[in-house]
C-alpha cells in the first residue's frame, strides 16, 4: 500500500490576539504534475477543497498549482509580503515532500534526484515555506506531503534505508509553539487516496473543517486522527505532537469555543431504510437490546445520543448522514461494546487471522501473532510493587480492533535478512560476542528500527510499524491485571533478567547476556520474551506521566527526542520487566539493552 505523512504545525506568538480580530491570510498549494517523480492523482483538488473550506470561514486565499521551482519561490516570496500585515497567515502544501540526507524538502514540479548521491535537484527546503508565514502573530502551515514513493527510477529499497530518501521527518522548533499532526507516523508513508477522491487525512480534515470551525484547532486535530484510525481499521496511525501548548485558535473568523453560534444542523434521515440500519448498527454494538426492535422513537434516540457522546458527534439523537457514516466505521473497525469489560468479540472472519494464530507475511518475515481486540488498565495500580510515578494514573485504554505483533523480539537473522536485501541502512549492529543468529538484536535505536520496519513495508505491502506503548503493554498483559503476565512475582525461569539480587538468590541466577528468543515461556498470548531480555522500542514520544495519555491505544506525542522503551532487560531486576514499566532513552541510542518487536494491523 503506497502511504503519504501530513503534518499540521500551528505557530504562535506568545502575546498573540485573538483569531477573530485582523486579516486571515492563506496560500494553498496543490502539486501533481511531476516531470521527473511519481505524479499524484489527489494533491490538487485535496488543495482546492481546503481553500474552499478556508474561503467560506473569511480567509483571502491565494491558489496555485503545479509549479516549478523558479515559481514556487516567486510565490512563497509574494505570500511573505501580504503576510506582513496580517493577524493569521496560513499555509496548506499538498504534494511531494521528504526527508534527503537529513534535511526536509518539497519538491517542485520540476525537481530531480539523483540515487547515487542521494541528493535532490531544484528542491526547496521546508524551512523556506515556514519563513513565508512573515512575521503574521499566529502562522499555521499544513504539510499534505510524500505521497506514494516519489523516486520509481531508484532501486527499490526501503524509505528508510540507504537510498537516502524517506518521508518528511518529524517537524518542530524548540523555540516556538507548535501543534504538529502527522497524518501518520513520522517518516512513514500513508494512502494518496483512489483517483478522484480526496486522501485520507484531506476527507477527515475537511469533514471537521465543515462541521467543527469553532472547535480549537488542537481538539480539532483529535478528532480528525480519530477519523483516520477509525476509517484505515488502524492501518494509518496519526501523531499528534504539541510543544510550548496548545494554541487557543479555530477556523472560525468570528470566534471560537462552546460560546458562539453552533455550525447549522445536518438534515435529519426519516426514511425507513436509513432508521432500520441506524436501529440494527446500534444494536450490533450493544446499545439497543433485541428487545428494542419495534419499541419506541425515544428509546432509539436515547441510544443514539449515549452512541455520539461516546464518539464527540453532537448529541443531538438524530439519524444523519454522518452518525451512519460514523456508525458503519465503528462497526467496520470493531470498536467496543460500551459498559463492557474484558476482551471485546469480534465476528468470526472480520479480520485475515483468528486471534491467536499465527502467520508470515514473507519467508524472511517476522512470526506474527494475532492478538485480540479489547479494554484493560494501562499503568500500574497503588499498591503494585516496584511502581514508578511515570506509571500513574491508571487508566483504561480500548484497542479497539485486533491486531498483530511479532512472536518474538527481531533476531540477528531478521535484521540481517533486511541489511543483505538493501534495507536498514546497511547496519550491521555488533552483537558484544554472544552470538547472533537467534538472539534478539542489539544496539539498534528507534530509527534503525523503523528502518527495519520500512523494509517490512516495501517488501510485503502491509502496513508494518512499532506497536503503540498502549498496544505493547495490552499484549504483554495477555489479558491477566497482575503486576507480571505470570501472575504477582517473575521468577529466573520465566524470563531474563537480573535475579542476582533478590532474597535468597544467588549470582548464578544473573545471566549477564541476552538469550535466544523464546528460551523461555510465552506469555497467554503466544507471544515470547515480554518480559526481560531487551528492551523494546515502541512508538511513543515520552512523557513523565500517564497523565493526558489516549484512551485508544493510539501513540502518544511529548518529547519526541527520547523513545518510550518496554519490558525491561537482562541487566535490569525484575521491576523493570513488569508489562506497566516504562522508561525512556534517546531515540538515537545504540546499546546491548534494546532491541524491538514489529506490529501491523489486521485486514
Amino acid at each position: 500500500m503506497h502511504r503519504i505523512v501530513l503534518a499540521l504545525a500551528l505557530l504562535l506568538a506568545a502575546s498573540a490576539p485573538s483569531a477573530a480580530q485582523g486579516k486571515r491570510v492563506a496560500l494553498v498549494i496543490g502539486m501533481g504534475a511531476y516531470q521527473h517523480l511519481s505524479s499524484l492523482n489527489n494533491p490538487v483538488p485535496d488543495a482546492k477543497a481546503i481553500a474552499a473550506a478556508l474561503k467560506e470561514h473569511g480567509f483571502d486565499v491565494s491558489e496555485h498549482y503545479n509549479l516549478d521551482r523558479a515559481d514556487l519561490l516567486d510565490v512563497l516570496e509574494a505570500f511573505k509580503r501580504e503576510a506582513t500585515n496580517a493577524e493569521v497567515a496560513l499555509i496548506y502544501y499538498a504534494g511531494h515532500g521528504m526527508e534527503v540526507e537529513g534535511k526536509n524538502v518539497l519538491a517542485p514540479t520540476d525537481m530531480e534526484i539523483e540515487c547515487e548521491n542521494k541528493t535532490a535537484r531544484r528542491s526547496v527546503e521546508l524551512e523556506q515555506l515556514f519563513a513565508a508565514a512573515g512575521n503574521a502573530p499566529q502562522q499555521i502551515v499544513l504539510l499534505d506531503a510524500c505521497r506514494n514513493n516519489p523516486f520509481p527510477q531508484c532501486p527499490s529499497r526501503g524509505v528508510n534505508s540507504g537510498s537516502g530518501f524517506r518521508g518528511l521527518s518529524l517537524v518542530g522548533e524548540p523555540d516556538r509553539t507548535l501543534l504538529i499532526a502527522n497524518a501518520t507516523l513520522s517518516g512513514s508513508l500513508a494512502a494518496d487516496g483512489d483517483p478522484g477522491a480526496h486522501s485520507p487525512f484531506a476527507t477527515a480534515l475537511i469533514k471537521n473543517f465543515n462541521e467543527h470551525p469553532r472547535l480549537y484547532f488542537g481538539d480539532l486535530l483529535n478528532k480528525t486522527a480519530a477519523d483516520v484510525r477509525i476509517a484505515s481499521r488502524g492501518s494509518q496511525i496519526p501523531e499528534i505532537t504539541a510543544r510550548g501548548g496548545s494554541p487557543r485558535i479555530c477556523l472560525d473568523a468570528t470566534g471560537c469555543g462552546e460560546g458562539g453560534a453552533a455550525p447549522s444542523p445536518e438534515g435529519a434521515l426519516t426514511d425507513p431504510a436509513a432508521v432500520a440500519e441506524a436501529r440494527a448498527m446500534l444494536t450490533q454494538l450493544g446499545y439497543l437490546g433485541d428487545a428494542s426492535r419495534g419499541q419506541g422513537e425515544d428509546l432509539l434516540a436515547d441510544a443514539i445520543k449515549r452512541f455520539e457522546a461516546k464518539t464527540g458527534l453532537a448529541a443531538d439523537g438524530k439519524i444523519t448522514p454522518t452518525l451512519l457514516a460514523v456508525l458503519r466505521a465503528t462497526k467496520i473497525a470493531g470498536l467496543p461494546i460500551p459498559g463492557k469489560t474484558g476482551l471485546v468479540p469480534v465476528a468470526p472472519g472480520s479480520t485475515e487471522h483468528e486471534a491467536g494464530s499465527t502467520f508470515k507475511d514473507c519467508e524472511n518475515c517476522p512470526d506474527m501473532v494475532s492478538v485480540p481486540a479489547g479494554r484493560f488498565l494501562m499503568g500500574a495500580a497503588k499498591s503494585e510493587r516496584g511502581k514508578q510515578k511515570s506509571e500513574d494514573p491508571q487508566h483504561e485504554v480500548t484497542v479497539g480492533a485486533p491486531f498483530a505483533v511479532s512472536e518474538y523480539e527481531i533476531t540477528f537473522d531478521e535484521w540481517e535478512a533486511c541489511a543483505l536485501e538493501g534495507g536498514c541502512t546497511n547496519y550491521r549492529p555488533q552483537d558484544s560476542g554472544w552470538g547472533r543468529g537467534r538472539r534478539p538484536v542489539i544496539y539498534v535505536s528507534y530509527d534503525d528500527a523503523k528502518a527495519y520496519v520500512e523494509w517490512l513495508r516495501q517488501k510485503t505491502g502491509k502496513p508494518y510499524r512499532l506497536p503503540s506503548e498502549a498496544e505493547w503493554e495490552f499484549a504483554a498483559r495477555g489479558g491477566t491485571s497482575t503486576p507480571y503476565a505470570s501472575g504477582e512475582t517473575l521468577a529466573p525461569t520465566q524470563a531474563n533478567f537480573d535475579a542476582s539480587s533478590a532474597a535468597g538468590r544467588s549470582q548464578a541466577e544473573y545471566k549477564g547476556t541476552t538469550a535466544e528468543v523464546g528460551t523461555f515461556p510465552p506469555n497467554p498470548y503466544g507471544l515470547y520474551d515480554m518480559e526481560g531480555n531487551v528492551f523494546e522500542w515502541v512508538e511513543d514520544c515520552w512523557n513523565p506521566t500517564h497523565a493526558g495519555a489516549p484512551s485508544d491505544a493510539s501513540p502518544r506525542g511529548g518529547d519526541c527526542t527520547r523513545r518510550v522503551v518496554k519490558g525491561g532487560a537482562w541487566y535490569y531486576e525484575a521491576d523493570y520487566a513488569r508489562p506497566s514499566a516504562r522508561m525512556s532513552f534517546p531515540k538515537g541510542s545504540r546499546l546491548n539493552v534494546i532491541g524491538f518487536r514489529v506490529a501491523r494491523p489486521l485486514e
